[in-house]
């Protein structure tokens, strides 16, 4: 049988090898031959009774765990086959904890290392209870939460404010809380971001597929079904087809989504009835002998250097970012005239833009 991830032959024994035999408990199990060359042809092993007796203790010993060490033949050559499982909690060697990886051997820690162990448990960490806290220290209005009661208001917001909760919601379900980040919401006149430090489910790696029928694989489960119970959460995988329903009533657009390694990004865009509102008292920028083809023109010549939205607003006394987007920048980048130094970004906190 050939090396793979399962599979590894050594000519002769080194204790370092109990680092493997670590690692492939922690992994998927896998078999360790002794007296095998790297082309898999067996060369022998000439202390065979010794190491019989000395590799199962030293396994023992330092981890705790028991695997299978068998004796082989090929004529007359003797190898070792070393059988390990997978363990169903996470096994340490000298304090450390390995895990195999394709061909590699690699030492979990800190933050990897908590979702090992709890996910070796078969916990999350929504279901470690924190210790010396009791039912009195939390807040009687938190609790209150739990009955279906509540008032509905009618207001012009931003962004339909049910599609917003559902935002939140889903940021905190599906936070990474190991990671001591805040989730961030960043509020602007026209817009909002909602940045967390978590992840999606592989299968959701897009916008489009999370506004398509997907199932719901909460990154903390107890945590979402505590919201679950307090009503907050209606039905699992509802909450992208309420954010759906909930703009549409809004006539504003889908929240955009930036899902990477980083984190997931939100960015809501204020919906027209809202800008219309935030408009009203707004007056234009240039006096009744410029056109606003004049000063885009001067705004062109200003950005021979890369210019931020900030720079050009504060340079041409622009009202604000929602009206310097809608009469200027959209124009001037549809013609060409404009081009973004970060065009895979548009809306990078680091965007500039230059002629």
């Amino acid at each position: 049988m050939p090396e793979h991830q399962t599979i590894e032959w050594k000519e002769s024994w080194h204790d370092v090898y109990l680092e493997w035999i670590c690692g492939y408990a922690n992994a998927y199990g896998g078999i360790l031959y002794i007296g095998k060359n790297d082309d898999g042809e067996v060369v022998g092993i000439a202390n065979s009774k010794k190491l019989l007796e000395a590799i199962p203790n030293k396994i023992t010993d330092t981890m705790g765990i028991v695997v299978d060490v068998n004796l082989l033949y090929k004529g007359e050559l003797e190898y070792i086959e070393i059988i390990v499982d997978k363990y169903p909690s996470l096994i340490s060697y000298h304090g450390k904890y390995f895990y195999r990886s394709g061909s590699t051997m690699r030492t979990i820690t800190g933050k990897e290392l908590d979702k090992a162990i709890l996910k070796s448990q078969g916990r999350t960490w929504d279901g470690v209870p924190i210790p010396k806290l009791a039912v009195q220290d939390l807040k009687s209005e938190a609790i209150q939460i739990f009955n279906y009661d509540g008032i509905q208001r009618v207001e012009q917001f931003m962004f339909h404010r049910d599609a917003f909760r559902e935002i939140i919601l889903n940021a905190i379900v599906h936070k990474d809380y190991s990671g001591c980040n805040p989730i961030q919401i960043s509020v602007y006149e026209d817009k909002m971001y909602i940045w967390n430090d978590g992840e999606m489910p592989a299968n959701l790696s897009s916008a489009e597929k999370l506004f398509s029928k997907h199932s719901s694989k909460p990154y903390n489960p107890k945590l979402a079904n505590v919201f679950f119970k307090s009503g907050m959460i209606e039905a699992w995988g509802r909450g992208f087809d309420k954010i759906k329903e909930a703009c549409t009533k809004y006539e504003g657009s889908l929240p955009e989504y930036d899902i990477n390694e980083d984190g997931i990004m939100v960015l809501c865009r204020a919906c027209d009835k809202y800008l219309k509102i935030l408009q009203r008292d707004v007056h234009p920028v240039h006096s009744e002998q410029d056109s606003e083809q004049d000063v885009m023109n001067s705004i062109v010549e200003f950005c021979i250097k890369p210019k931020s939205s900030q720079e050009i607003i504060e340079k041409f006394k622009i009202p604000n970012r929602s009206f310097f987007k809608r009469h200027f920048l959209d124009k001037l980048l549809a013609s060409g005239k404009l081009k973004m130094t970060i065009p895979k970004k548009p809306s990078s906190k680091n965007q500039k833009y230059y002629s």
